[in-house]
């Protein structure tokens, strides 16, 4: 058959696909495509995607993973199981239990060499916050002590003259500096003493000290004002956490001048929020992230936002930061030094005036969208590296470069494969795989509570709707339950490392240059087969030169692989199809095949 003199129509752009009804079928460019799923693009091409391999097997559910890097190490926690907190070295592929919890999610947000974490209940509640460092797993801001101390002179000294409140702060392992003690009955209750003057003073607490014990501070007052304290300067002191019995001396030898030189005033952490009495905490986060070197805990009603550097200290009238009308919020990040506050359905932002004022003082939330946001609080992510960042919303996935959202959604054309998703367990997690110009989106779609499927954005050509390249990806015989952009501990490659909802192995997705350097053996899930599916858009098109097409002659297939392949051409609007006849597959052809 001679196929001399009829029109050719080149398919080389492979970009979208344009998922109808959002452009009728016979609109969508030649370039573009219609359906694509668990493929991979590169420029002027299309492949089954990358596979996964195996990289640990916790026999446990896995349904939130954090890579938390240090100076010195690069770990991964996760939960397993959703009942323990365990910490993976990466490169020695050891572990260790940190805490025990009973939680169906969590985030995690590292601060040095402290891990603080949100953990959430099966209906999206957040539970009472904990920090690990070190060997130690607790709920944040431990109350105050009711020990009372005893208050003596001993040698020659430089202690003014006249009445003092004294008392002492306990700090935590993780660096809280908290409400001063002691605290009997819910009051503060000092030790009033009277210096003669020229001499040093002494404190002294004998009592059992609990686990989270480090450093005790001395604070008092001068003679003139009896209700305002400062930290004495300069002074501190070791607990030995968990100790029984023991006595803890403090010698102090301060004028009333150096303590207001010191300018280390604590008067306002009596207003701090701690946990009561039964060691319950104050606050019950959903979500945590770092701002301008603070903690932003995130409840359903807006954020705490903790002293600078004293990430556990926060009161809830100078700390508490509210979206007007009490509306609720879901998560939070900062970006360009303003942090931007999310609820299901908008976005308000506020900043911190950089002169250490406490967030009551800081500007309203103002309004960013009145309808864009996200329900979950694993559904924005900022990257300060790059500039941008992205917000999985009801309406559609959107970039975020500050400032203003896009007019349109960069998943546009998916639209109606964006609203498949089942946010009501709000599980949708977002995280950009930079290296690999992909944005990954895991979600349930449909009926599913639990996700079902990773929605994988490829911007390497262009971050619009037009640009876009999509793949609606699934693992078989794989429940997913999370994923985290992980450091490679030998190549430091980041990888896609994604976790099961049910009892399994944590797998890693190929990169592409693992897969280009051997596609044989880096095109399955584990061992099982990738469904990959991609249909092109009507062929030859519908512009006016070819609108008198009457019948397709041949089609020319630049195609590489292995084992066999059968190509199917659809009538419009899949009404009838042929099926060509079964390909042989080459990894080099060395021709195109007719």
């Amino acid at each position: 058959m001679s196929i001399t003199g009829l029109k050719y129509a080149d398919i080389n752009g492979f970009r979208g696909p344009v998922v109808p009804p959002q452009m009728e079928v016979s609109d969508v460019p030649t370039d573009s495509s219609i359906r694509a799923e668990n493929v991979s693009w590169f420029p002027g091409g299309v492949r089954t995607r990358e596979g996964h391999i195996v990289a640990f097997t916790p026999s446990a559910s896995v349904v939130s993973m954090k890579n938390w890097i240090t100076p010195t190490l690069n770990q991964l926690v996760y939960l397993k199981g959703g009942t323990s907190l365990v910490l993976r070295d990466l490169a020695l592929g050891t572990e260790a239990i940190i805490g025990t919890v009973t939680a169906a999610g969590a985030s995690f947000q590292e601060a040095g060499d402290k891990l603080f974490t949100a953990l959430r209940n099966s209906d999206g509640s957040g539970q009472e916050a904990r920090v690990y460092q070190g060997s130690q797993f607790l709920k944040i801001a431990p109350p105050p002590m009711s020990l009372v101390p005893t208050i003596t002179e001993v040698a020659t000294g430089n202690v003014t003259r006249g009445t003092h409140r004294i008392g002492y702060i306990l700090a935590s392992n993780s660096g809280y500096v908290g409400k001063p003690s002691p605290v009997i009955s819910g009051v503060f209750s000092p030790v009033t003493f009277t210096a003669s003057g020229s001499k040093n003073g002494r404190l002294q607490v004998t009592g059992t000290w609990p686990a989270w014990a480090s450093t005790m501070y001395v604070v008092m007052t001068t003679v003139e004002n009896l209700d305002k304290y400062f930290i004495v300067p300069g002074l501190s002191v070791g607990v030995p956490g968990g100790a029984v019995g023991w006595t803890v001396t403090v010698d102090f030898n301060i004028s009333d001048d150096g303590l207001t030189l010191g300018q280390e005033e604590v008067t306002n952490n009596f207003n701090f929020l701690t946990q009561d009495g039964s060691g319950n905490g104050p606050i019950y986060p959903v979500h945590v992230t770092a701002y301008a070197n603070r903690m932003a805990y995130i409840t359903s009603n807006g954020a705490y936002l903790s002293e600078v550097d004293n990430f556990e200290a926060f009161s809830e009238d100078q700390h508490h930061v509210t979206l007007p009308n009490q509306k609720p919020t879901t998560t939070a990040f900062e970006a360009q030094g303003t942090l931007y506050l999310l609820g299901p359905s908008y976005t308000y932002k506020t900043q911190d005036p950089g002169v250490g004022d406490v967030p009551a003082t800081w500007p309203r939330p103002t309004l960013v969208s009145g309808s864009i946001g996200t329900p979950s609080p694993q559904g924005a992510t900022y990257s300060s590296d790059y500039g941008y960042g992205w917000v999985a919303a009801e309406a559609g996935l959107y970039k975020f470069d500050g400032g203003l959202y896009p007019e349109l959604p960069v998943s546009y054309f998916q639209t109606p494969t964006w609203k498949r998703i089942n946010w009501s367990q709000n599980n949708v997690r977002v995280v950009d795989h930079t290296q690999e110009q992909r944005v990954v989106v895991l979600a349930p779609l449909d009926a599913s509570s639990t996700p079902s499927h990773i929605l994988t954005f490829d911007y390497s050509e262009g971050s619009t709707p037009d640009r876009i390249k999509f793949s609606l990806d699934s693992i078989g015989s794989y429940n997913l339950g999370s994923i985290e952009i992980v450091k490679n501990p030998t190549t430091s490659r980041l990888d896609l490392y994604i976790g099961p909802s049910n009892a399994g192995s944590v797998i890693r997705r190929y990169s592409r240059a693992e897969w280009a350097a051997s596609p044989g053996t880096k095109s399955s899930d584990n061992g099982v087969a990738i469904a990959e599916a991609f249909e092109t858009a009507g062929v030859p098109g519908f512009d006016k030169s070819r609108s008198k097409l009457i019948r397709s002659r041949a089609v020319d297939l630049r195609i590489t692989g292995s084992g066999t392949i059968t190509p199917r051409v659809w009538k419009l609007d899949h009404i009838g199809f042929v099926d060509l006849q079964p390909i042989t597959l080459s990894a080099s052809p060395g021709k195109k095949i007719r």
